[in-house]
């Protein structure tokens, strides 16, 4: 794919992070009515560690800090980066990681979870003892699935269809993969309404609530594909969090792909936030970045100009804010798991 030249981006901090605006997002995001806790999870992919970037590991801990995330789910990070990130935030890192996909908690963690068919390079769980006026437990999954046969690509070949992008998409392990997370998940699935459940992730795929008709001009005129991965969560009883605080495409892509790849790139939200539990309420959904001075061409573009960038990474974060109520009884507004306010 044709790259194009590097060119200068000035934001502010975090000016990738929008409020839920606007009425329909004000009925989707709001305040429990039970009184209870906050919670703010992260997906955060740190780029080989944040080592693409000067001093990336000290812009990283400075971004964690400003984002005010409580849970961060991280991707393409060894145990030994995160157990260190750990240990200058104060936090508590999640035992038995092997490689990509870590948790970091502000809370204590009281147990650390291994899938089923997935190993701990592509899966991690915990379980997690807020700090609250009424203390309640959390599960957190984070994930990261196979790059390979990226889907956005195919859509750009002329003549692309629909049926060919997913054929293309399909070549790849993330079906299986989202398959196996779901299956390791399926006990705390079912618990959630007791022991609210979140899911992190680079899932390296767009979603299906993105790549609609309305949306198709942005998509190399296809639309809707209806990516497996997506709607297998879907499916779940699983919430996408941006897309329920933020139902229109249109209005906020929210793209987290990429941070500094622009040009020639494709654009889309691949790093996901999912919940379930009725005890859980959409406060704010927003990705994240720290300052991103410049910004290069398509993937494969010479990426040296972006290390002295302030945010260490090619991912946009997501960054999610919860209030856990008390009880897990229903309240009014209540979304279901295609984000409807019910």
């Amino acid at each position: 794919m044709k790259s194009a030249s590097p060119a200068v981006h000035r934001s502010p901090s975090g000016a990738g992070g929008i409020l839920c605006l606007g009425l329909l997002a004000a009925l989707l995001c709001r305040p429990a009515g039970a009184a209870g806790t906050k919670v703010t999870v992260m997906s955060f992919n740190t780029w080989h560690d944040w080592s693409q970037v000067d001093d990336g590991f000290a812009k990283a801990e400075k971004a964690i800090r400003a984002s005010g995330a409580d849970l961060v789910g991280l991707q393409e990070s060894s145990p030994e980066s995160a157990r260190r990130m750990a240990r200058s935030l104060g936090w508590h890192c999640a035992a038995g990681g092997t490689g990509s996909v870590q948790i970091l908690s502000r809370h204590p963690i009281l147990e650390t979870y291994s899938g089923s068919g997935i190993g701990r390079d592509r899966l991690i769980g915990a379980r997690v003892q807020l700090a609250g006026d009424t203390p309640r437990e959390v599960v957190i999954y984070n994930t990261h699935l196979d790059y390979l046969h990226y889907g956005p690509y195919a859509a750009r070949a002329e003549g692309a269809t629909a049926a060919g992008v997913l054929a293309e998409n399909n070549r790849s392990e993330r079906v299986a993969q989202i398959t196996a997370v779901l299956a390791s998940m399926k006990a705390a699935l079912a618990s959630a309404d007791t022991t609210p459940v979140f899911l992190t992730g680079d899932f390296n795929v767009p979603s299906h609530l993105d790549w609609t008709v309305a949306t198709a001009s942005s998509h190399g005129g296809l639309g809707p594909v209806t990516w497996p991965e997506s709607r297998q969560v879907a499916a779940s009883g699983m919430t996408d969090s941006f897309r329920a605080c933020h139902p229109d495409p249109l209005v906020l892509p929210g793209t987290t792909w990429s941070a500094i790849h622009k040009g020639d790139e494709p654009q889309d939200r691949i790093d996901f936030v999912y919940h379930m539990g009725r005890s859980l309420r959409v406060l704010e959904a927003r990705t994240f970045t720290t300052t991103v001075e410049i910004t290069v061409g398509a993937w494969g573009t010479d990426k040296s100009p972006v290390e002295g960038n302030t945010w260490p990474s090619d991912h946009a974060a997501v960054l999610v804010t919860y209030a856990v109520s008390t009880e897990g009884e229903p309240k009014a507004g209540d979304q279901g798991s295609d984000g409807v306010s019910r």
